[in-house]
């Protein structure tokens, strides 16, 4: 167990944010030496009990005001301003954006293959919470972020109406060389026009 990050206190809001940046700090610097060329950093789950009043030295941070972050996610943009809630929200929805950021500018600054390590990957970020809750079930953000390597087409929005997330994880398999049909059980296929 590495000093400073195992045991029970690892697992306190506290330390969440100093834990999150480690992890984004480790992945960036796994990629170029060959270690993996996949990773994942789960921040938090859909019904998040995450506390992030407590993240000190942040705008979230009251130590008297237990704010969860599904808790704020109820509190979108119907909600008047003026609430302490919806401006909880706010500040929790752009800490979020920040961290993805940080890990977006680490990439950024690595260079590789006559570009940066961002040019050569694909990030997806995927929420639930940076919009109100409830209003529409099951409809999620979901944002690739890098060049890919020019796999995927990037400076559109897409509007696929109901497809499941794996379909694009489908079409990220393929963008690395995959040539899977499917992901999962409920797969239809990668998504058309994804791809360069």
């Amino acid at each position: 167990m590495r000093p400073g990050l195992g045991g029970l206190g690892a697992l306190r809001a506290e330390r969440f944010p100093q834990i999150l940046r480690r992890r984004s700090i480790s992945w960036s610097r796994r990629w170029p030496c060959g270690i993996t060329r996949v990773g994942v950093i789960q921040g938090s789950i859909h019904t998040s009990e995450l506390i992030m009043s407590r993240f000190h030295g942040t705008p979230m941070y009251d130590p008297g005001f237990d704010m969860r972050s599904h808790q704020a996610s109820h509190y979108g943009a119907s909600h008047d301003a003026s609430h302490r809630e919806y401006q909880a929200y706010v500040q929790q929805a752009t800490w979020w954006v920040d961290q993805l950021a940080y890990l977006l500018g680490q990439l950024a600054a690595r260079p590789e293959d006559g570009g940066t390590m961002l040019d050569h990957s694909l990030v997806l970020s995927c929420t639930g919470g940076l919009r109100r809750q409830h209003a529409r079930p099951r409809r999620h953000a979901v944002h690739p972020r890098g060049g890919g390597s020019s796999r995927i087409r990037t400076g559109r929005l897409l509007q696929l109406g109901y497809r499941r997330h794996s379909d694009l994880l489908t079409s990220i398999a393929n963008a690395m060389g995959s040539g899977i049909t499917g992901f999962g059980d409920a797969s239809s296929g990668g998504i058309p026009g994804l791809l360069a």
